[in-house]
């Protein structure tokens, strides 16, 4: 609770969302607890429609998704942690989280997202690091990384371009 209070926000990769509560409940209570942004702006903002009035079992997993990043928004965290952002998210649909994480970190947030959708993740990112067989690597920006041999060895494969 403590690092909430400080503006920590974790997205994890499954089940951030209550079962006992509507979306628009969910968020309601969020905006309530934290008084960051309101959830009418949010909503507008978003765009989930129907989604808000929704439980989480009603939920595709992409719209799930959509809806966890919806409550780090009331929340307007100073940090987010994204585990997975892009998993379970339909193709259409990348664009919002996209947007989503862009928004954050255009708000001064910290995002420090994880995943294995490599474009994806290449996309919003200004700085990639590779933690691989307890190891980090800070390889830098994304064409950096792109170009750095071990990562696209052991990670990319030698003939997979980011964008192909």
């Amino acid at each position: 609770s403590d690092l909430a209070e400080q503006g920590l926000f974790f997205v994890p990769d499954r089940g951030l969302l209550s079962r006992r509560l509507t979306v628009r409940q969910q968020l309601e209570l969020m905006e309530t607890r934290f008084r960051m942004r309101s959830t009418r702006d949010v909503i507008a903002e978003t765009d989930p429609g129907e989604l808000t009035d929704r439980f989480a079992d009603q939920l595709s997993g992409g719209e799930e998704r959509r809806c966890e990043l919806a409550l780090a928004l009331v929340r307007n965290p100073r940090c987010l942690i994204a585990d997975e952002p892009f998993a379970r998210i339909a193709p259409r649909d990348r664009h919002l989280v996209h947007d989503a994480l862009r928004r954050f970190a255009a708000s001064g947030c910290a995002v420090l997202v994880t995943g294995h959708e490599v474009e994806d993740l290449m996309a919003v990112s200004d700085e990639v690091v590779w933690m691989v067989a307890g190891t980090t690597h800070g390889i830098g920006s994304p064409e950096e990384a792109e170009q750095h041999p071990q990562f696209r060895r052991e990670y990319l494969g030698p003939r997979r371009m980011i964008g192909e």
